[in-house]
This record gives C-alpha cells, structure tokens and sequence, in this order.
C-alpha cells in the first residue's frame, strides 16, 4: 500500500482494542466524542501527505512511501525526512508531542541498526528488518512507552520494584509479559506499540526486564488506561488546540501478554540495547528539534499577532521579547543542519551524535520553551484570561457587546478572542501545563542530564586551553623574574 487515505488510518482505530477513559471502555477513538477531533487531526495529516507527495514521498521498487520512513544514507536524505517532519507537524501547529513521525524514525533507526540487534541471533536483526518493511508498507501510525511507572524511586529501588516489564514465561510461539509502562503519549491514535526495555539498560541488570518488541494495539490482554482528556468536543472552538491536538497518555498495561517471536528484537541482552542507545536518542532527539522549531515558530507567530492586533509591537521591550524567541528559532535550525552534516557514517547509513542533538532538546525544554510560555504571558496579561464563549455571537445582544468591547486596534472582536484561545490553551489551560511538563521532562530529567553530559563528556580538552593559556603567560612571568621560586 505504502501510503493511505486519511479515511484508511480512521477506519483502522476501530480493531478491538481495550483503551479506558476512566471507566469508559473506547469502543472507536475516531468516533469518540472527547477523541474524534484529534482522530481527525491525524487523518488530514495523511490526506495532506498525499496531496504533497511530490514532496514529502520517496519510491522504492516502484512503490511510494512517506519521507517519515526514509533511512537516511546522505546529507539529502535528512533534509528530505526534516521536510517530511516538517509538514506533520505545521499541519498541527507543533502541538502534537507523539505525532507518530517520531515512532517512524525510531523504527527506521533499528532497521539502521539491524546488525547490532543480529549480533546475539541473526533472527533478531531479520524480524527489525521484516517489521520495518511491514510497518512501513502500511504506513502505520505507532505508540510506545519505555518509562515504568513512578511507584519506588528511593535510592536502591530498580525495575522489580516499579513493576516494569519483565518476562514472566518462554514458550514455542514467544515470549509472555507483565508488567506496565507509563506515558504512552498517542496511545488512543496509534496501530502499534513498540518498546525497547527502559534506556539505557545496564549491562549487569536481571535479563528479564530487557526485552525490545512490537504489537498491535488490540494484542490480547494489553490494557491502556488514559489520563484525563483536555478535549472540550461540544465547543471545539473554545480550546482549539486541546480538542484537536491533546495527544492523550495512557498507562500501558501488560496482563500476560503474548509476544510472538518474530515481533521481538531484544531479548534478555543488556549489552545490545545499551548499544543501541546512542543511536536511538540520537535519532529522537533530531527529530523533537524539527518538531520544536515548528511549535516555536508558532508561538512567535502569535505573539507577533497579538502585538500587531492590539498595537504594542512598536514598544522596544515587546520587540525584544520577539526577537529573542526569533534568535532561538534560528539557532535551533542551524544547530539541526550542523547535526546533520557532521553525522558519522554505519552500515551504509549515517547517525547523528547523541552528544550533539540530545542538548537541543534539553535547552528548548528547560529554557527556550518556558521563555517562549512566558513571552505570550507577559503580552496578553489579562486578555489571555478574559475571552468569553465564542457563543456569544450566537445571540444578537451579547454579539454588539462583544463587538464593541473584545475588538482590538487591529483586529475585528472574533478575529482577536480566536488568538486569545490559542494562547489561552498554550498558557494557562490544562493542555498548557501539560505541554510544559512535557518538553521539560520529555528527554529525561534536565538534572540528571546535565550530570551525565558533566561525566562522560570529555573535558580535557576544555581544560587544555586554560593550560595552554597558562603556560603562555608563566612563559612572561619567567622573562621578567617572576617565578614559584622566587
């Protein structure tokens, strides 16, 4: 097939699986109230990659396929997977965490790196290829988690403890699980589920909890219980990007659950899943920038609408609020096309350095992206907070107050309280926080980074240049008499 209808990915929600909302079992996400307008979301993604597919495909053997699937071989190929990115998310305004393009380059990844997961049984790497053609020829929308769940974190407490997956019994058709995983972010809007056991995996850790597998969502006795949606379906215009775009968690749970041996790509080896490692969070980590420019590229778009719209933008202080939001985003493009031009080359392929593209996420989500929530903040004050129910202009007397008192310099009443409900939604709303929480943590805990860039970068280097420096001005000291020694 290669490529699908947004009509085909619809229908394909409705296959059996057991999703809650609460106590509420989802029969079809694409007909649920609270999650049909995000269904939507994805499905005219996939229409519009059809539309573009000039653009945004590639043909292998006569047949197309989204640039979401594209292992990367040249300097071209990234731009052309960056492009790809690109679209998905512009068409959803960057808001998505887990549009499914994020899944697609992990999964392309492992078939980069067939011949590491090969390395214990060569049926290993064989079933990473096999998915990846499968996966891709049907242009599947996937899910994944790979945090376990937050019950035991004090100093000492592992795997066992917080109840990750682990295998539980081995038999002729594969490998059977318990266990769960948490924040699997898209989980309603997904076909599949792919996980690697929690990176990075010790190489000394019990082999039970480390496996690597794919599954359809409706496998029998996977359970995903969702959060709490955001959605407000009965006024979709009020909390415009909570009801189109909230990519929705669910907890993942594993009952016994059976794993075919053909869809397992780790098994009971540390050692290859910590190799794996690099190459993955490389890959992801590239791939949440190019999301993060276009969610940044949004908000400086309404923060330059607000200001416009209410007159404020002549201010030297709201021009330098812009314009930093601005530098970044540039910075952040460039930084992405320096990854991609020094990505080092294996097995035919090319793979970004970790080191490079893992700080991009951390400083968008613990500085860039705050400061990018606070700018809208600081510009609208209380106009964030005060917009009505755009149902005010269904009745004729509250629509000429609404006229008269929401309108701005710029803009017509409608016009303005539109904008005021994306920034409301980025800002205060609950998708606001949830969107904040995320791309702080969504690369780990900036914390506990910040420490492993601190131990494993090397720093001599840096050091070298303090010393050479030194040495130079000893060299000065020494001609005019100065010395240790006296």
């Amino acid at each position: 097939m290669g490529l699908r209808t947004g009509q085909d990915y619809l229908k394909s929600l409705n296959d059996g699986r057991e999703l809650y909302i609460g106590n509420e079992l989802v029969k079809d996400p694409a007909t649920h109230p609270t999650l049909r307008y995000t269904a939507q979301s994805v499905a005219r993604c996939y229409d519009l990659q059809l539309a573009r597919a000039d653009e945004v495909t590639f043909v292998e053997n006569g047949e197309r396929f989204s640039n979401i699937w594209l292992p990367v071989r040249t300097k071209a190929d990234f731009e052309r997977v960056r492009k790809g990115v690109t679209l998905w998310h512009r068409t959803t305004a960057g808001i998505f965490g887990r549009l499914h393009d994020y899944l697609t380059i992990w999964v392309t990844t492992l078939y980069m790196l067939h011949d590491v997961l090969s390395k214990p049984d060569p049926k290993f790497g064989k079933n990473m290829i096999e998915y990846y053609y499968y996966a891709r020829s049907k242009d599947l929308a996937l899910t994944h988690a790979i945090s376990m769940p937050q019950i035991d974190r004090s100093p000492g407490a592992g795997r066992k403890q917080n109840e990750d997956l682990h295998i539980v019994e081995v038999n002729d058709r594969g490998v059977v699980i318990e266990g769960c995983r948490t924040v699997s972010t898209y989980a309603p809007f997904a076909n599949e589920f792919i996980t690697l056991p929690q990176l990075p995996a010790n190489p000394d850790e019990d082999p039970d909890y480390v496996i690597g597998f794919a599954l359809p969502m409706n496998a029998k006795n996977l359970v995903f219980l969702c959060r709490e949606t955001y959605s407000s379906p009965e006024a979709p215009w009020d909390h415009p990007l909570s009801t189109l775009y909230d990519d929705l968690d669910a907890q993942a749970v594993f009952d016994r659950v059976l794993i075919p041996w053909e869809r397992i790509f780790i098994y009971r080896d540390p050692k290859i899943n910590f190799e794996i490692y690099d190459p993955i969070m490389a890959y992801a980590t590239w791939q949440a920038t190019v999301r993060a420019i276009v969610k940044l590229e949004f908000i400086i778009g309404l923060a330059a609408k607000w200001a416009e719209m209410l007159g404020i933008d002549a201010y030297p202080n709201v021009q330098e609020r812009i314009g930093w939001l601005i530098e970044w985003r540039n910075v952040l493009s460039a930084a992405v096309e320096g990854v991609e031009l020094t990505a080092r080359p294996h097995n035919g392929f090319l793979i970004p350095e970790v080191w490079k593209t893992w700080p991009l996420v951390m400083v968008h989500g613990t500085y860039i992206y705050p400061m990018a929530v606070e700018t809208l903040r600081v510009l609208t004050g209380s106009g964030v907070i005060m917009n009505p129910p755009m149902s005010v202009f269904k009745d004729e007397k509250l629509r000429k107050y609404a006229h008269k008192y929401f309108r701005a310099k710029g803009a017509s009443a409608f016009d303005r309280l539109l904008v005021s409900k994306f920034v409301h939604d980025i800002t205060v709303g609950s998708l606001g926080g949830r969107l904040l929480q995320y791309e702080r943590y969504f690369a780990a805990d900036p914390f506990r980074v910040a420490i492993v860039h601190y131990r494993f970068s090397d720093k001599s280097q840096f050091k070298q240049l303090v010393d050479d420096q030194a040495a130079f001005i000893k060299s000065l000291m020494k001609e005019a008499g100065i010395s240790e020694e006296g």
